[in-house]
Parts: structure tokens; C-alpha cells; sequence
């Protein structure tokens, strides 16, 4: 279940424009690995959740950051337990201040929820608002239909169906197979894929424009390779543009030819031309996959030209030429790279990721064009390990072809990688990096140690203090030349 504004509704305060309810995780260090879980399984169903070790960084002044993220927040969830009820803490002025936004919140609205961890008594200060029994079988689901009341009082919309898929789909369980810790993501763009297959999309556009948001790291360019891959069945069916080779006008030649009177024309490939479109689709049920990645470091220009592709679906070549883009989708990406004050000082449209303006760099109208604004979560560490072990499956077969060797690892490999790194923070750039670092060089040395023979077995396994990598081998009997 994905919670999101509905296009007409209006944001809750000027500045703030967001598309998903903000929830606010109020627990005392006792409940910690409670709320962990809670904060995983909501953020997993669509909502942004605010939890402390996840949203603070370091340096930064975490009285003044709990205060705002309350006041910003649309609910706080109040997590009460055994453990947790008479302790001291800062957990008290949290929810004093949780108490202080609700007052000003109209009496009927649904935004202070005691949540019962187990059976303990409420504390007098919050018996006024009804509590949610969490620890009961129901627990989950009597929270759920809280947040989708204050959801739809808000003006967001949370149907069954908005963002979810049958878990047995095949387009989808292709994509999961390639793209970690993004399922809500991949739900959109498989719904947007299924909407389009049906002929319900407007075929004056594009198949569909989507602008991922996120950090560094999180996958969005992978998405964009993925879908190429499964759709068409080769990543290098991707029509991929670096936004950032193209900081002027000029450079837009390389788009779309030189135009006549110019040095280059009829000579110029342009990479946007109606046979490079029709070679990246394999599958022609499908539309051809076009990024524009780092769309905010490149041009004004290529901003307005990506739009006008967006809008018509046409695009006027240097040899007065047109390219049909309707069998296309387009993917842009987004990592707030620059900032356009000007434009978010006199709109409140812009939408939010953790600071509240994701795509930064992009122009409004842009923004307002493309058919959905995905946010990207930082990596789990359930993801983390994913990528770890899908790189060892990849690895293994290399040891195979190149060196005949049977390359083995054990369960505990991939969690020790993905625990080098902090995944969440630094993306699966740090993570493939430390995965180089203590795996592939000592490998390296193990592998040039031995003539290898088909039938020879090499393991890994975490060395005797968890430090590293540690091989051990299995040769089978050589037998003598003559």
C-alpha cells in the first residue's frame, strides 16, 4: 500500500509540498528494536516514517531536529511499553511536544496514536486519545486503517491497488530479481508498464515519463538498465544520456544532428533519431527505455527539450526531421546536485525527500510534466546483502569460466561484506567497493597460488575473527606427467 497525494489536493503548509504521510516514531531506547521493525515494515508500505538513527546524521542537533520532524510530521505514533512506560528520558519531552501539535490539530483528527507494545497501562497524559493495541494478532492492521483515515482526510489517496502488484507477476518478480530494497518503486513502474500495455495511457505522450529521486547509490540508473534488460533482453538496449556532457546549447547537436548551414550536418549521428529508438526495442509490445541520468547537472536547455519530448512526444531533428517518442519511456534521474532558489522561493509545488525537495535542479514545469515522482529509500541491510550475494553468483561463475575452479561461499560471507559498509549511508558504490577490497584482491593472490584443474574447489568463509576472508581448497589428485 502506497500513500500518496492526490494531484488536486493541496499540500499541508506552503514550502512543504510532500506526496506521501509523514509518520513520526516517538520510542524510548528500551523499545528500539521494535520500533526498527515497525519503522521497516510502514516504510516498506509506502509511508515515510521519521525514526532517529535513521534521519540524524552526525554533527547536527538532534533536540532541534526531533522538534521539527514532529511539527512536520502528519502522525505520531507514541510507542508504549512495559519496558518503556516508567522510564526517564528524552522520550517525555517527545511526546510533550507531540501533545502540543496535536492541540492545535482540529478535535476530530486522527494525528497522536498511543501505540501498545504489549499490555501496560497508558500514562494519564495520554488517555484522551484512543490507543492501538499493536501487540495483538490485528495490531498491524488497526494501525493501518488509522493512518489511511488521516491518509484520506490529508487528500491523500491509499486504494488496495494503487501501487501494488500480484506478488506472482512475472515482470515483477523480474525486476525484483535484479533491483534490491525498491519494491515500491518497482510496483510503480510495473503498474505504469501494465497501463500502457492495455492502451490506457494517452497516446499523445510518451509511454510514460518518471523522475527517480534518491541518493547516490540507491539504484535508479540500475532501474533504468534493468527494465532494458528484461523488457528487451540486453541492457545495451538502454538509450542512455549523461546529462552532464551537455551544458549548452550547442551540445545539443549531439541529440539531435547539426542542423544545416552548420559544420557536421549529415555527417552527425544523433542519438535521439528514429532508428536508434526502433534498435532498443526487442519486445515491441513494450516501449523502448530512454535516461536522461543526472538530469539536474546538465543544461536549461536539455531540461526544455527532455519536457518538450515529454509533452508532445515528438522531437525536431537537425535535418528538420521528426522523432515519434511514443513508444518510449522516459526515466530521468535526480540526486539534487544544484539548487534552483529562484524557482522554489515562488512555488510550493516542489516535492519532497529527506529535506524535503528531491528534485532539486529540475525545473517546475518539468516536474509538473512527468507522469510520477519516484523517491528512491536509502539501502537496507537486507538489500545490502541481496547485492552481496547476487556479486558472489557473479563471481563464482567468472572462477568457473576463467579458471575452471568451483568457487564456494559461506552463508556468513555476505552478511560480514555487507556490515563493512554502511550501506544505507554511503550506496552500493561503497558496497561494491568493499566487496573489491575484501574479496576480489585476496582472491586474486589465492587464485595465482595454483595451477587450477576442473574439479577443484575453493571456499570462502569469514576468517577466525570476523575481520575478513579466509579461503580454503580441495584439489583433486594430479596425476604425473610422463
Amino acid at each position: 500500500m502506497y500513500c500518496m497525494r492526490h494531484a488536486g489536493s493541496q499540500p499541508l503548509n506552503p514550502g512543504a509540498a510532500h506526496d506521501r504521510l509523514r509518520v513520526f516514531l516517538c520510542h524510548s531506547i528500551a523499545d528500539k528494536p521494535r520500533a526498527r521493525r515497525l519503522h521497516q515494515r510502514l516504510t516498506s508500505e509506502g509511508y515515510d516514517v521519521w525514526l532517529d538513527e535513521k534521519a540524524l546524521f552526525p554533527g547536527q542537533k538532534w533536540e532541534h531536529q526531533i522538534e521539527h520532524a514532529i511539527s512536520e510530521s502528519d502522525a505520531v505514533l507514541v510507542c508504549i511499553s512495559s519496558k518503556s512506560v516508567n522510564r526517564e528520558g528524552y522520550v517525555h519531552n517527545e511526546i510533550e511536544q507531540a501533545l502540543q501539535a496535536a492541540r492545535s490539530k482540529p478535535d476530530d483528527a486522527v494525528f497522536l496514536i498511543p501505540l501498545r507494545f504489549d499490555d501496560v497501562e497508558i500514562p494519564r497524559k495520554l488517555r484522551e486519545f484512543q490507543w492501538s493495541d499493536y501487540f495483538r494478532k490485528d495490531g498491524h492492521s488497526v494501525l493501518l486503517r488509522a493512518l489511511e483515515h488521516r491518509a484520506a482526510t490529508l487528500g491523500f489517496y491509499t486504494p488496495d491497488s494503487a501501487w501494488s502488484v500480484p506478488k506472482n507477476d512475472p515482470l515483477y518478480c523480474a525486476l525484483r530479481a535484479r533491483i534490491f530494497g525498491q519494491d515500491a518503486a518497482v510496483a510503480r513502474i510495473v503498474n505504469l508498464l501494465k497501463a500502457h500495455k492495455s492502451g490506457l495511457t494517452d497516446t499523445n505522450r510518451p509511454a510514460g515519463s518518471l523522475i527517480l529521486v534518491g541518493p547516490a547509490g540507491t539504484g535508479k540508473t540500475w532501474t533504468a538498465q534493468s527494465l532494458a534488460a528484461v523488457l528487451h533482453g540486453d541492457e545495451s538496449k538502454l538509450i542512455g544520456i549523461n546529462s552532464w556532457e551537455y551544458q549548452s546549447e550547442r551540445d545539443l547537436a549531439k541529440l539531435t544532428g547539426a542542423p544545416p548551414g552548420y559544420l557536421g550536418h549529415r555527417e552527425t549521428h544523433p542519438l535521439l533519431s528514429s532508428e536508434v529508438i526502433q534498435n532498443a526495442q526487442q519486445d515491441e509490445t513494450y516501449p523502448a527505455i530512454i535516461l536522461f541520468d543526472d538530469l539536474d547537472t546538465g543544461s536549461d536547455y536539455l531540461q526544455a527539450m527532455v519536457k518538450n519530448i515529454i509533452n508532445n512526444a515528438i522531437l525536431t531533428m537537425g535535418d528538420n526531421r521528426y522523432v515519434d517518442f511514443r513508444r518510449t519511456l522516459v526515466i530521468i534521474t535526480c540526486n539534487g546536485a544544484r539548487l534552483r532558489r529562484e524557482e522554489t522561493e515562488k512555488t510550493d509545488m516542489m516535492p519532497d525527500l529527506n529535506s524535503r525537495r528531491p528534485a532539486e535542479g529540475l525545473s517546475i514545469d518539468l516536474l509538473k510534466a512527468v507522469d510520477g515522482i519516484i523517491r528512491y529509500s536509502p539501502l537496507t541491510t537486507e538489500a545490502a546483502i541481496s547485492i552481496v550475494g547476487q556479486e558472489l553468483e557473479v563471481l563464482a561463475k567468472t572462477c568457473r569460466t576463467l579458471h575452471g575452479v568451483q568457487l564456494s561461499f559461506s552463508p556468513l560471507v555476505a552478511p560480514l561484506l555487507a556490515s563493512k559498509c554502511n550501506a544505507s549511508r554511503s550506496g552500493v558504490r561503497v558496497l561494491l567497493r568493499t566487496i573489491r577490497e575484501y574479496l576480489k584482491e585476496p582472491l586474486a593472490w589465492e587464485l595465482g597460488r595454483e595451477q587450477w584443474i576442473d574439479g577443484d574447489v575453493l571456499k570462502a568463509a569469514p576468517d577466525r575473527d570476523g575481520s575478513g576472508v579466509a579461503f580454503s581448497k580441495k584439489l583433486i589428485p594430479r596425476t604425473e606427467q610422463s
